[in-house]
């Protein structure tokens, strides 16, 4: 999944409206990555916030999908659903 950018493209506008741009992509960004999806399991390898999920492509029963329950920012957590 691509990320979203403003770099290059707001200078000309105020600091405090170019500020407000860089939250707004920035929380954008964020939402967009609670859902991810790969091979193996994320445990100790995808860094993750609670409630994000992963869709295991290669998971079979009980370990197709798992939920970071973690501390927010770390990597171990992820509980399989």
């Amino acid at each position: 999944m691509s990320r979203i950018s403003v770099e290059g493209r707001i200078e000309s506008l105020p600091v405090e409206v170019q500020d407000v741009l860089r939250d707004i992509v920035r929380e954008l960004n964020d939402i967009r990555r609670r859902v991810q999806r790969g091979e193996g399991d994320p445990d100790g390898v995808i860094t993750g916030v609670r409630g994000d999920i992963w869709q295991r492509t290669d998971g079979g029963t009980a370990t197709c999908a798992y939920v970071f329950e973690g501390t927010d920012g770390t990597s171990t957590g992820w509980v399989a659903k």
